[in-house]
Protein backbone atom coordinates (compact mmCIF):
# COMPACT_ATOMS: atom_id res chain seq x y z
CA UNK A 1 0.00 0.00 0.00
CA UNK A 2 1.26 3.45 -0.91
CA UNK A 3 0.83 5.56 2.21
CA UNK A 4 2.11 8.61 0.35
CA UNK A 5 -1.02 8.82 -1.83
CA UNK A 6 1.07 8.61 -4.97
CA UNK A 7 3.55 11.31 -3.99
CA UNK A 8 6.46 8.85 -3.82
CA UNK A 9 5.85 7.83 -7.44
CA UNK A 10 6.08 11.46 -8.58
CA UNK A 11 8.52 12.71 -5.93
CA UNK A 12 11.33 13.63 -8.31
CA UNK A 13 8.96 15.66 -10.50
CA UNK A 14 7.33 17.27 -7.44
CA UNK A 15 10.75 18.27 -6.09
CA UNK A 16 11.69 19.72 -9.48
CA UNK A 17 8.49 21.76 -9.90
CA UNK A 18 7.30 22.68 -6.40
CA UNK A 19 9.79 21.25 -3.94
CA UNK A 20 12.48 23.91 -4.31
CA UNK A 21 10.28 26.99 -4.59
CA UNK A 22 11.26 29.70 -2.12
CA UNK A 23 8.08 31.67 -2.73
CA UNK A 24 4.71 30.70 -3.99
CA UNK A 25 1.17 29.85 -3.11
CA UNK A 26 0.49 30.27 0.57
CA UNK A 27 3.73 31.91 1.64
CA UNK A 28 2.22 35.29 2.50
CA UNK A 29 -0.62 33.68 4.45
CA UNK A 30 1.80 31.40 6.29
CA UNK A 31 4.06 34.36 7.05
CA UNK A 32 1.14 36.29 8.51
CA UNK A 33 0.08 33.26 10.55
CA UNK A 34 3.65 32.71 11.78
CA UNK A 35 3.89 36.30 13.00
CA UNK A 36 1.38 35.42 15.72
CA UNK A 37 3.81 32.99 17.36
CA UNK A 38 6.69 33.93 19.63
CA UNK A 39 10.18 33.05 18.43
CA UNK A 40 11.00 29.52 19.53
CA UNK A 41 7.45 28.21 19.11
CA UNK A 42 6.95 24.74 17.66
CA UNK A 43 4.75 23.92 14.67
CA UNK A 44 3.84 20.53 13.28
CA UNK A 45 3.81 20.53 9.46
CA UNK A 46 1.64 17.65 8.25
CA UNK A 47 2.39 16.53 4.71
CA UNK A 48 5.46 18.76 4.78
CA UNK A 49 7.01 17.48 1.56
CA UNK A 50 10.40 19.11 1.01
CA UNK A 51 9.53 21.93 3.40
CA UNK A 52 9.73 24.44 0.59
CA UNK A 53 8.38 27.03 0.77
CA UNK A 54 6.11 26.62 3.83
CA UNK A 55 8.54 25.27 6.45
CA UNK A 56 11.14 27.74 5.19
CA UNK A 57 8.80 30.66 5.94
CA UNK A 58 8.11 29.29 9.43
CA UNK A 59 11.79 28.68 10.19
CA UNK A 60 12.69 32.19 9.02
CA UNK A 61 10.10 33.46 11.52
CA UNK A 62 12.00 31.73 14.32
CA UNK A 63 9.69 28.73 14.60
CA UNK A 64 10.95 25.17 15.11
CA UNK A 65 9.20 22.99 12.53
CA UNK A 66 8.52 19.28 12.97
CA UNK A 67 7.67 17.63 9.65
CA UNK A 68 5.62 14.53 8.87
CA UNK A 69 5.46 13.13 5.35
CA UNK A 70 4.78 9.59 4.11
CA UNK A 71 6.97 9.88 1.01
CA UNK A 72 10.53 8.72 1.72
CA UNK A 73 11.93 10.88 -1.08
CA UNK A 74 10.13 14.02 0.08
CA UNK A 75 11.03 13.38 3.73
CA UNK A 76 14.69 13.01 2.73
CA UNK A 77 14.51 16.27 0.76
CA UNK A 78 13.06 17.97 3.89
CA UNK A 79 15.97 16.52 5.92
CA UNK A 80 18.48 17.86 3.39
CA UNK A 81 16.82 21.30 3.25
CA UNK A 82 16.50 21.64 7.04
CA UNK A 83 18.98 19.29 8.73
CA UNK A 84 18.29 20.66 12.21
CA UNK A 85 14.52 20.20 12.01
CA UNK A 86 12.92 16.86 12.95
CA UNK A 87 11.19 14.86 10.21
CA UNK A 88 9.17 11.65 10.49
CA UNK A 89 8.61 9.59 7.36
CA UNK A 90 5.23 8.09 8.16
CA UNK A 91 1.58 8.44 7.22
CA UNK A 92 -0.21 11.18 9.14
CA UNK A 93 -2.92 8.79 10.24
CA UNK A 94 -0.30 6.51 11.89
CA UNK A 95 1.92 9.22 13.34
CA UNK A 96 2.63 9.64 17.03
CA UNK A 97 3.51 13.27 16.22
CA UNK A 98 6.87 13.02 17.99
CA UNK A 99 5.02 12.25 21.25
CA UNK A 100 4.70 15.92 22.07
CA UNK A 101 2.42 18.92 21.92
CA UNK A 102 2.85 21.80 19.50
CA UNK A 103 2.05 25.50 19.53
CA UNK A 104 0.51 25.17 16.08
CA UNK A 105 -0.24 22.71 13.30
CA UNK A 106 -0.17 23.51 9.61
CA UNK A 107 -1.52 21.51 6.68
CA UNK A 108 -1.27 23.21 3.33
CA UNK A 109 -2.54 20.26 1.33
CA UNK A 110 -3.14 16.65 2.20
CA UNK A 111 -5.55 14.49 0.25
CA UNK A 112 -6.10 12.21 3.25
CA UNK A 113 -7.02 15.00 5.65
CA UNK A 114 -9.65 16.51 3.39
CA UNK A 115 -10.72 20.14 3.16
CA UNK A 116 -8.94 22.59 5.42
CA UNK A 117 -12.33 23.95 6.45
CA UNK A 118 -12.69 20.89 8.68
CA UNK A 119 -9.70 21.93 10.78
CA UNK A 120 -10.45 24.13 13.74
CA UNK A 121 -8.20 26.12 16.01
CA UNK A 122 -8.06 24.77 19.52
CA UNK A 123 -7.19 26.75 22.62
Amino acid sequence: MDHSNGYEAIASRFIEIRGQAITGIGTSSVGAWASGFPVGSTVLDLGCGTGMPIAKVLIEAGIRVYGVDASPSLAEAFRQNFPTMPIACEPVEDSLFFNRQFDGIIVCYSPKLGPLAKLEKSD
